[in-house]
């Protein structure tokens, strides 16, 4: 009895996964999740974290320089700007990834 799959059963979906892998998913009535969607989920925390780790040494700069015998106003300035930069920018990591994965029906509810 040859026990190798078919062809069909080894190739791959769009995505990179097995084709067997996406229908046992399927039969078993669980999602089967990508290793891609995994990584790249990885990725975006990571780049986010990154950049809320910028904004909270930013802030802490800021208040270092204003906790000085003499507050130096133009560094805490340039902290802080600094600070805000980061934090918009996870904010649009986030946003672009919410964008990316809820159906735009409950995007659509979510914003009224």
């Amino acid at each position: 009895m040859d026990r190798t799959a078919p062809s069909s059963e080894t190739d791959e979906t769009p995505s990179g996964m097995p084709r067997w892998l996406s229908r046992a998913g399927a039969t078993a009535g669980c999602p089967v999740v990508s290793p891609f969607a995994t990584e790249t989920s990885a990725t975006i925390a990571d780049a986010v974290v990154q950049e809320l780790t910028a904004a909270i040494l930013g802030s802490e700069a800021c208040r270092n320089w204003l906790d000085r015998p003499e507050p130096d106003i133009a560094e805490a300035q340039a902290a802080i700007e600094h600070s805000i930069v980061a934090a918009r920018r996870a904010a649009e990591l986030v946003k672009r990834l919410r964008s990316s994965s809820v159906a735009p029906s409950v995007a659509e509810q979510s914003a009224r």
